[in-house]
């Protein structure tokens, strides 16, 4: 019986660590399709806030592999153009199999905001999709979509659309991210 017990118990290691391995090599996979995010990029933006107000920014992006190719870190360095002040988010994005799609999470810093995205790549257009509904602490509910072409791998656009409660959806975010190296 023990001898039984045994070897149920090391099939069952075999089989596990097997499954798990497929598991991370599907996320591999899914990964590599983002792969033209990967690298060190330097960054133009414009944010239009819900007033109006217009604020520019350039800085660095840099992308990279973690936690064993599961993930990627994508970390970013912001100045103001106007009153030079900083900021900083790092943003990690996978891909999750349970829900079929791509996670990406933002921390900020000088602040415990996080914003969850889930997204798609449309292999044809080559444009990484991610979205997200958030409760504004005035009350108002923002929509959140987001768009990243990866048609030129030395130039990426990046844009970003919101939708206030009713109003209509408008395009609040664009930056221009041109490969360093």
């Amino acid at each position: 019986m023990r001898k039984l017990n045994i070897l149920v118990f090391t099939v069952f290691l075999i089989f596990n660590n097997v499954f798990a391995q497929s598991k991370h090599e599907k996320i591999k996979i899914k990964m590599k399709q983002l792969a033209t995010l990967l690298g060190e990029w330097n960054v133009e933006n414009e944010y239009t806030a819900r007033d109006g107000s217009v604020r520019k920014e350039k800085g660095t992006y840099e992308v990279s592999w973690a936690l064993d190719s599961t993930y990627f870190k994508w970390e970013s360095r912001l100045t103001n153009t106007a009153n030079g002040k900083k900021r900083q988010h790092i943003s990690w994005i996978t891909f999750d199999q349970d829900k079929d799609s791509y996670t990406q999470t933002y921390l900020y810093s000088k602040s415990a905001m996080q914003i969850i995205e889930h997204g798609h790549f449309d292999q044809p257009s080559l444009i990484y999709t991610t979205t997200t509904k958030l409760q504004l602490s005035d009350g108002v509910t923002e929509l959140l979509r987001n768009e990243i072409s990866l048609k030129d791998p030395n130039r990426l656009i990046y844009r970003s659309w919101a939708k206030f409660d009713e109003a209509a959806e408008v395009n609040n975010f664009t930056a221009v991210i041109t490969r360093r190296n």
